[in-house]
């Protein structure tokens, strides 16, 4: 299928399938999964999904490549109006007081 034949449709099924896997544990399966989503975002489809996914990416990369990551890297990929979002800012300052070991900002 060419790209221009997605639809709205179709990134709506790549971030549910993806929500389905995050709540079924399946980490393998939603690695998979959100490379779909974030290049149909780029593209202008299902952009309202977009901050959810993105603060994602940043929350498996605290937790899964243990600081390998680099966060400007990430930050990078975030079109610049989306990281003023309240849900990428959280997960910013998780990654962020997580990195530090401020475990107590951590909670907050």
């Amino acid at each position: 299928m060419e790209r221009s034949c997605y639809t709205l449709s179709d990134s709506q099924v790549y971030v549910e399938h993806a929500r389905l896997a995050l709540e079924n544990n399946d980490l393998g399966e939603f690695t998979q999964c959100q490379t779909q989503p974030l290049s149909l975002f780029r593209e202008g489809f299902g952009v309202k999904f977009e901050p959810e996914f993105c603060a994602y990416r940043i929350l498996y990369s605290m937790l899964y490549e243990k600081g390998t990551s680099d966060l400007s890297a990430l930050l990078t990929a975030i079109r610049r109006h989306l990281r003023r979002d309240g849900i990428i800012r959280h997960a910013l300052s998780l990654h962020s007081a997580f990195g530090t070991g401020n475990l107590p900002e951590f909670w907050m």
